[in-house]
């Protein structure tokens, strides 16, 4: 699995993606060193987890996690070498805006499987409902988010 961003948002998506425990978590920023030092602290807190930072070269990977703000404006760059991009991949998106973000655009020319951003969102409302104790249907948050793709 490939994590583009060691963010604020990189780093919470990071951990809860090392708590999986994926075949491999490669973390990418574009700043090197927060890729690193972010790597090296999962590594720590969970250490039967392959964790490394490297490069935003997406083949090979089965998954690939977009945590960078790129895609908020449609003259936004991708944040991957799209063309590098395998039919079949999933990617995803924390980016939460109407339509495609460029990455998604891109992913799904190329046959990729793509996940909006908007359904971290609802992720997040759900787990907020339930830590305040409030019932939500699943249905209630479609109705404001939109259906899955």
């Amino acid at each position: 699995m490939l994590q583009l961003g060691a963010g604020g948002a990189g780093k919470s998506m990071a951990y809860a993606i090392a708590r999986e425990s994926p075949a491999e978590l490669v973390i990418y920023n574009r700043s090197a060193g927060k890729a690193e030092e972010l790597a090296a602290s999962l590594s720590k807190a969970l250490p039967s987890v392959p964790i490394r930072s490297g490069d935003n070269n997406p083949s090979g990977f089965e998954v690939v996690v977009n945590a960078t703000a790129l895609g908020l404006r449609d003259t936004d760059p991708t944040p991957v070498p799209a063309q590098q991009l395998s039919a079949g991949t999933l990617v995803c998106e924390a980016v939460v805006r109407d339509g495609d973000t460029p990455l998604l655009k891109a992913a799904r020319e190329l046959g990729c499987t793509v996940h909006h951003g908007q359904w971290m969102l609802y992720g997040q409302i759900v787990e907020i409902s339930r830590f305040l104790g409030v019932p939500l249907a699943p249905e209630f948050v479609e109705r404001i988010l939109g259906p899955a793709d």
